[in-house]
């Protein structure tokens, strides 16, 4: 549905429809491990929080989310003047978002699907994050090739970095490592209010 919105008015109709691939992919994800369990409302918001940044990055082909307008207009501060960017950085938030948003109903399925011990269920999340932005980057490069290439810089969004994806994919990798390092800071905490409770 917010897709579909985010389409009105357009402002890179041709790009768009072609960055929205991901998003109904991942909808199309969220259907199918919702049949099979059901997820917390926890993971639940965070996946339909991250498909949410995804759907404003689509909007704005990524490269073009004018952060720096809106924080302009509504703060009088421009977020790359303060922080000495010289490229738009919504991309690399939105993978950074993957690793945090996404590893947390990894873990949740990894556990209810395996039941590893707990260590190993928080290896295991990182690693299909890992595997997952891998995967990302991949079918994003081919897609452009294959379907676009004509304007395939613009698609992927590299704004002249070669190394792009390699950073994407190192950030998403330190956002699931956060991720799992609250799940167990937040586990620890219950467990010593559990204890003084008894």
């Amino acid at each position: 549905m917010a897709a579909s919105a985010s389409l009105i008015g357009a402002p890179y109709p041709r790009e768009q429809l072609l960055q929205h691939g991901p998003t109904c992919l991942g909808l199309i994800s969220l259907v199918v491990v919702t049949r099979l369990f059901v997820l917390s409302p926890l993971s639940f918001t965070l996946v339909i929080g991250f498909l949410s940044l995804h759907v404003l990055g689509a909007r704005y082909i990524y490269t073009y989310v004018p952060y720096d307008q809106w924080s302009s207009s509504l703060f009088d501060i421009s977020i790359s003047d303060l922080c000495g960017f010289s490229r738009n950085h919504y991309d690399r938030l939105v993978h950074f978002a993957f690793g945090v948003l996404i590893t947390i109903p990894l873990c949740e399925v990894v556990s209810r699907l395996a039941r590893p011990p707990l260590w190993f269920g928080y290896v295991l999340a990182i690693s299909l994050n890992m595997a997952g932005s891998l995967l990302y980057e991949i079918g994003e490069a081919v897609l452009a090739l294959l379907f676009a290439p004509d304007w395939a810089e613009r698609y992927l969004g590299q704004q002249g970095d070669l190394w792009d994806a390699q950073r994407d994919m190192g950030i998403a990798t330190a956002g699931a490592v956060i991720a799992v390092a609250c799940m167990e800071v937040a586990r620890r905490l219950r467990r010593a209010r559990q204890g003084r409770a008894a």
